[in-house]
Protein backbone atom coordinates (compact mmCIF):
# COMPACT_ATOMS: atom_id res chain seq x y z
CA UNK A 1 0.00 0.00 0.00
CA UNK A 2 1.03 3.60 -0.62
CA UNK A 3 2.23 5.62 2.40
CA UNK A 4 0.61 8.93 3.49
CA UNK A 5 -3.10 9.59 2.65
CA UNK A 6 -5.73 7.58 1.31
CA UNK A 7 -9.35 8.36 0.10
CA UNK A 8 -11.87 5.25 0.41
CA UNK A 9 -15.56 4.77 1.44
CA UNK A 10 -16.72 3.80 5.12
CA UNK A 11 -18.74 0.02 5.18
CA UNK A 12 -19.32 0.09 8.59
CA UNK A 13 -19.34 2.26 11.58
CA UNK A 14 -20.64 0.08 13.97
CA UNK A 15 -17.71 0.34 16.78
CA UNK A 16 -16.87 2.99 19.06
CA UNK A 17 -14.39 5.15 17.46
CA UNK A 18 -13.40 2.63 14.48
CA UNK A 19 -14.55 2.67 11.25
CA UNK A 20 -14.17 0.20 8.29
CA UNK A 21 -12.85 1.80 5.14
CA UNK A 22 -13.23 0.33 1.96
CA UNK A 23 -9.93 1.98 -0.62
CA UNK A 24 -9.97 0.93 -4.35
CA UNK A 25 -6.95 0.69 -6.11
CA UNK A 26 -5.42 -0.57 -9.66
CA UNK A 27 -4.10 -3.63 -10.22
CA UNK A 28 -2.35 -3.93 -13.63
CA UNK A 29 -2.17 -7.38 -15.39
CA UNK A 30 0.99 -7.91 -17.31
CA UNK A 31 -0.18 -10.63 -19.43
CA UNK A 32 -3.44 -9.91 -20.55
CA UNK A 33 -2.30 -5.35 -20.66
CA UNK A 34 -5.31 -4.13 -18.69
CA UNK A 35 -5.76 -2.98 -15.46
CA UNK A 36 -8.55 -4.03 -13.00
CA UNK A 37 -9.78 -2.24 -9.98
CA UNK A 38 -9.25 -4.23 -6.51
CA UNK A 39 -10.05 -2.90 -3.22
CA UNK A 40 -8.38 -3.44 0.34
CA UNK A 41 -10.47 -3.13 3.66
CA UNK A 42 -8.73 -0.95 6.22
CA UNK A 43 -9.81 -0.33 9.98
CA UNK A 44 -8.97 3.34 11.05
CA UNK A 45 -9.57 5.43 13.89
CA UNK A 46 -12.23 7.87 14.03
CA UNK A 47 -12.75 10.75 15.72
CA UNK A 48 -15.39 13.21 13.30
CA UNK A 49 -18.35 10.90 13.90
CA UNK A 50 -18.64 9.45 10.22
CA UNK A 51 -21.19 7.43 9.03
CA UNK A 52 -21.29 4.30 6.92
CA UNK A 53 -21.15 5.66 2.95
CA UNK A 54 -19.32 8.23 3.81
CA UNK A 55 -16.35 9.17 1.75
CA UNK A 56 -13.39 10.00 4.00
CA UNK A 57 -9.53 10.98 4.08
CA UNK A 58 -7.06 8.59 6.05
CA UNK A 59 -3.74 8.96 7.07
CA UNK A 60 -1.18 6.62 7.99
CA UNK A 61 -0.41 6.62 11.85
CA UNK A 62 1.11 4.93 14.83
CA UNK A 63 -0.80 1.38 15.57
CA UNK A 64 -4.20 2.29 17.71
CA UNK A 65 -4.56 -1.32 18.25
CA UNK A 66 -3.55 -4.94 16.77
CA UNK A 67 -4.90 -3.95 13.48
CA UNK A 68 -5.59 -0.17 13.52
CA UNK A 69 -2.97 2.03 12.24
CA UNK A 70 -4.22 4.65 10.09
CA UNK A 71 -6.66 7.51 11.28
CA UNK A 72 -9.60 9.46 9.27
CA UNK A 73 -8.63 13.22 9.17
CA UNK A 74 -11.23 14.30 7.13
CA UNK A 75 -14.87 13.71 5.56
CA UNK A 76 -15.12 14.54 1.95
CA UNK A 77 -18.82 13.66 1.16
CA UNK A 78 -21.20 12.95 3.66
CA UNK A 79 -23.78 10.12 2.75
CA UNK A 80 -27.75 11.17 2.80
CA UNK A 81 -29.33 10.41 5.69
CA UNK A 82 -32.61 7.62 5.82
Amino acid sequence: MVQGKLIGQVISAKMQQSVVVKVPYWHVVQRLQMRIVRHTKLMAHDELESREGDTVQLKQSRPYSKRKHHKVIEILKRAPVW
